[in-house]
Parts: C-alpha cells; sequence; structure tokens
C-alpha cells in the first residue's frame, strides 16, 4: 500500500518576491518609437513587437514561469538589442542596460539558490519607458539591501524604480518540529 501513495516535497523555503518597475522620460529616440512585450510579470515574455523609423520588428522568445528565467527565451531581451545599438544615447538602452541581477548590482546567492531576475513587461515610446520585473531573493538576502541597491542602480543611469509589491522570504528550518511533523505525515 506505502507504495501505491503519492510523494509530496516538504517546502521549507520560497525565496522573497520583488515586483519592481523601473522608468523613465524618454530622450534621443526616433519620434515614432513604440516598443511591447509581455502581458504578465511573472511569466518570461515570448513576443515582443517594436515600431522604429518607419519599420515595425518583431521577436519571438519562449515563455517559462518568471521564477526561473533561465529556462525561457526573453523575446523583449532579443528585440531591445537591435533597438539599443541603433540609439545607445536612449532612455530605452539604459533601461535595457539594467535587465540582469549583475547590472541592478543585486547578483547574490546562498547555499540553496541564487537570484532570479525575469524583466517581463515592457511600454515605452517616444516619451517614456517603462519596465517591469519579478525578481526572486534567496531566503538569506537582506530584502531592503535587494531594493535599495536596485534604486540605486537605477537612479544611477537617470531612471527610477518603484518597488510596488514585496513578499519576504519564508523559510523553516528543517530540523523544526513544524518540518519533522509534515515529513513524517508525508513518509
Amino acid at each position: 500500500l506505502h507504495d501505491a501513495l503519492p510523494i509530496y516535497p516538504v517546502v521549507f523555503g520560497e525565496k522573497g518576491l520583488l515586483r519592481v518597475k523601473i522608468s523613465g522620460v524618454e530622450e534621443n529616440i526616433a519620434p515614432d518609437f513604440k516598443f511591447e512585450g509581455g502581458k504578465v510579470i511573472n511569466i518570461v515574455p515570448d513576443e515582443a513587437t517594436a515600431f522604429i523609423d518607419g519599420k515595425e520588428l518583431h521577436a519571438k522568445g519562449k515563455s517559462t514561469h518568471g521564477s526561473m528565467p533561465e529556462k525561457g527565451e526573453n523575446a523583449i531581451l532579443k528585440l531591445a538589442d537591435e533597438i539599443c545599438s541603433r540609439y545607445p544615447d536612449s532612455t530605452f538602452a539604459r533601461l535595457c542596460s539594467l535587465t540582469t541581477a549583475e547590472a541592478l548590482g543585486i547578483d547574490i546567492a546562498d547555499d540553496m539558490t541564487k537570484i532570479s531576475v525575469n524583466p517581463s513587461v515592457i511600454s515605452a515610446d517616444s516619451t517614456k519607458c517603462e519596465l517591469s520585473y519579478d525578481i526572486r531573493y534567496p531566503i538569506t538576502a537582506d530584502g531592503e539591501k535587494v531594493i535599495s541597491s536596485i534604486k540605486k542602480s537605477a537612479e544611477d543611469k537617470g531612471l527610477e524604480a518603484d518597488i510596488f509589491f514585496h513578499d519576504k522570504p519564508l523559510y523553516v528550518p528543517r530540523d523544526s518540529l513544524t518540518s519533522e511533523y509534515y515529513t513524517e505525515l508525508l513518509v
């Protein structure tokens, strides 16, 4: 009978979750510029569209859950590279330079996991640029330091970072009575 029972994992910890929007006033780009990509903040975007210099451009990617962006292919980033190479002095290019943990000053890890950064929803035109991120940080990281680093990185590029959601990490030590109870219950 025991062999027929399903096996369920016991989750001891969950990363902290930040939802961030970095934005700025656009400068130095074509007047017909428009860029859209991503629909849901916790999904790696699989489509992006831009209009610039009289041409419409498209990129396809591969969507995956925002907690594992390395398993997907971000269409926003693919298409942004082309535009940033044409307009390197634009606000758009400064914004798109902040799409990795390293660039945001938050490249951190602990013995269980590392930070994940998913730049997932973008809206930009010739007057403004906004990029929203789903960021998940390790349970041992200080969330306030992560937020401070993001804000400083944005400010250093002449942009503004708004943290519109913060869910702190959850951790229950494996040797706690709660963890032992659930582990025994499921075995």
